[in-house]
């Protein structure tokens, strides 16, 4: 089952989002897939409105809990084919907020066929560790997104 939920994260708060992780370059890693990606996990204090919406919009907080999210930089040519999400051995859900427009490419796909177009504020949910998804090419961007992993 995939929930979308569009509007998830108002303009203000996915501007703030991509602002916050090109301040903070320095702490910036690389993917294999090219992408840079911001792990954010430790600054949920600080961006208390991300955990907000989360338990407001998604899940009983009895039930799941952030494992890591992470702001990422999807930059042209890259992509991520299918896969299931293994952030750690306690995974249980994923999410996918996709912060900007303007860019080509990028969408969200799964193995039975489905194809979500990225809007910005949109988010996404499903169990990554059950279901196969990838982001097709990103021809022309940036791409950016707020990756969540969570665990019971």
């Amino acid at each position: 089952m995939i929930q979308i939920i569009d509007n998830f994260f108002d303009k203000e708060s996915c501007e703030y989002l991509i602002k916050y992780f090109e301040e903070n370059k320095n702490k910036h890693s690389i993917h294999t897939t090219g992408v840079k990606f911001f792990d954010i996990t430790n600054n949920i204090n600080e961006l208390n409105f991300i955990l907000k919406n989360i338990k407001s919009h998604v899940f009983n907080i009895n039930k799941y809990q952030i494992d890591f999210l992470q702001i990422v930089k999807w930059f042209d040519d890259c992509s991520h084919g299918l896969h299931l999400d293994y952030a750690s051995d306690k995974t249980v859900y994923s999410s996918i907020n996709y912060l900007n427009e303007g860019y080509i490419g990028g969408q969200t796909y799964f193995e039975d066929g489905t194809i979500i177009a990225p809007k910005k504020g949109r988010g996404l949910f499903f169990n990554g560790v059950k279901y196969k998804h990838g982001v097709m090419v990103v021809k022309k961007g940036p791409r950016y997104t707020l990756a969540g992993w969570y665990k019971k």
